[in-house]
């Protein structure tokens, strides 16, 4: 039994748990956790500051959850390879929460890593921007030293065996 009381857009439930706490539905749940993350992802595709992404960084950092990390890792891949301008920002923003939350940087560059070699397994000449993206970023991230310098190494190994047009 649910009692509901509108007040304005706010719904209030009067139902309580053992611990006297209100029970909210799941998805209303769901929905005030990944608000202020989705007002936050939106933020970043116009931070072009060292300030801002420091800020949404130490904002992040409240709203550090397991799925909100894998959700920031997938926006921060999802960059259109037409806005490489962001692709230092959001470097610096991988690496600053890298220092506390180690699995950002290693899902980042495992994922950016996997592009890469399906991207040169391809051999595709239309896909040059989504190549120069990928490897733009690994760079940016190797600049932050997320990861080591080998791994872009071994990415211009892989480049040189396997010569072609792209």
């Amino acid at each position: 039994e649910i009692s509901m009381r509108h007040s304005s857009t706010d719904y209030y439930y009067e139902e309580e748990d053992e611990d006297g706490k209100p029970i909210v539905p799941k998805e209303e749940e769901k929905q005030k956790r990944s608000h202020p993350l989705e007002m936050l992802l939106a933020r970043l595709p116009n931070a072009f500051n060292r300030e801002v992404i420091d800020g949404v960084a130490e904002q992040f950092c409240y709203l550090n959850t397991k799925p909100n990390r894998r959700r920031l890792i997938q926006f921060l891949l999802s960059v259109s390879r037409s806005q490489q301008e962001l692709l230092p920002y959001y470097s610096r923003l991988t690496a600053t929460l890298n220092q506390y939350m180690k699995d950002i940087g290693g899902e980042v560059v495992r994922q950016l890593t996997g592009e890469f070699y399906r991207l040169l397994k391809k051999k595709d000449q239309y896909k040059i921007e989504s190549k120069t993206k990928n490897v733009r970023f690994l760079s940016e991230l190797i600049k932050f030293q997320v990861t080591s310098p080998t791994l872009i190494f071994r990415c211009l190994q892989s480049c040189v065996l396997c010569y072609s047009v792209h």
